[in-house]
């Protein structure tokens, strides 16, 4: 079966890194999204030209190489041997990566979270397990910009989510949306702008440059709402963990460096998009502004129980260990780099590479890191 998978997607392409110095990165994002545009490609192109020659990296995006929902498989089956992995699509095979997500969304900084995250999964051990486990090694996240309640109607108050049909990421949002009376509604991004236009739909949870990147939501949808309901965070860097395995350490030293540069490069591009289109979309008659108060204070009562229950919660419905060590070790780390951020001007990105290098990607000994 693998043989054939490989077959079919790459045809008479090479695809193991140890037969040419030319490697593989998918994304199934299209160029113009920030995560690819900023996170990926930019980091891709410095790595190509700081390698000068010595190996390249080609891209394939928009999921021309492997689809979004088995690009984890496929970095296993060293299809590709780098890849952006949503863990979202595949709850059942990293079940303590998606606890983690389900705690973030009672983020609210999204350049924290994506820091602590990153850390986490760079440092810890089951994490890096639950990784290693689909043949693959994690190397760096990201995290969305906060999500805000994206409507085809304005929904402002407790009253107005009820009965509405909204469309919502991962378990937390939905937990959520359900406990106030809407209608969660599982639907793959690319058919939000339709079912917003032909009423399938009422609203989505979505980060602010899903209004003018992607589905150009601000076309067909009357009200934002800044709820900033958290984030999603994701695997911007994932490798075959074998073929990270047999890299000369210096390309390994290379790759770290640019993705830490990348990681800060995705998180200051998300923060100027986001604040972008939400402009934008009241310049455009959009009706955006903050949650009636019973609504936020759903939120906040929300968030805070959701919390305190997850470990339980993940241990029942994920089928895990008891991740309470995981997420303790979560906080730990939002608390460190909140610090660290609150001496750094994060519109500087020379000075949150900086950041993020001093404080993670130097401390990673390419000798040994993730073999």
């Amino acid at each position: 079966m693998k043989k054939l998978l490989i077959a079919s997607v790459l045809g008479g392409l090479m695809s193991s890194a140890a037969l040419a110095d030319s490697y593989i990165f998918t994304s199934y994002l299209n160029p113009t999204n920030p995560l690819h545009a900023a996170g990926v490609e930019a980091t891709v192109q410095k790595i190509n030209r700081e390698a000068a020659g010595a190996f390249s990296i080609e891209l394939f995006s928009s999921g021309s190489l492997v689809p979004a929902t088995t690009t984890l498989q496929g970095l296993g089956d060293e299809v590709a041997q780098f890849g952006l992995v949503v863990p979202a699509y595949t709850a059942s095979e990293l079940p303590l990566t998606n606890t983690i997500n389900d705690l973030v969304f009672a983020s609210g900084d999204a350049l924290v979270s994506a820091l602590a995250w990153t850390e986490l999964g760079l440092t810890n051990a089951r994490l890096a397990e639950e990784w290693n486990k689909r043949g693959t090694i994690f190397l760096g996240g990201y995290s969305t910009p906060l999500y805000q309640l994206i409507c085809g109607p304005v929904v402002k108050s407790l009253a107005d989510v009820k009965g509405k049909k909204i469309r919502t990421v991962g378990a937390a949002q939905t937990a959520w949306i359900a406990s106030l009376g809407g209608v969660p509604v599982s639907v793959p991004s690319p058919d939000i702008y339709t079912g917003l236009e032909r009423g399938s739909l009422d609203c989505t949870m979505s980060d602010a440059t899903a209004l003018d990147k992607g589905n150009r939501l601000w076309e067909i949808a009357k009200g934002v709402t800044t709820v900033e309901a958290g984030v999603i965070i994701g695997a911007t860097f994932v490798a075959n963990q074998r073929f990270w395995s047999e890299l000369p350490p210096a390309e390994r030293r290379l790759m770290l460096d640019n993705f830490a540069e990348g990681i800060a490069r995705t998180q200051a591009q998300y923060a100027m998009e986001s604040a972008a289109a939400l402009q934008g979309s009241q310049e455009r008659g959009l009706d955006v502004g903050p949650a009636a108060e019973d609504l936020a204070q759903s939120l906040k009562e929300f968030q805070s129980a959701h919390s305190a229950s997850l470990a339980a919660s993940a241990m029942k419905e994920r089928g895990i260990a008891d991740p309470s060590d995981v997420i303790a070790d979560y906080f730990r780390l939002e608390e460190k780099w909140r610090e660290i951020f609150a001496g750094v001007d994060r519109e500087d990105l020379t000075a949150v590479t900086r950041a993020v290098r001093e404080n993670l990607y130097d401390g990673l000994d390419e000798n040994s890191f993730g073999l």
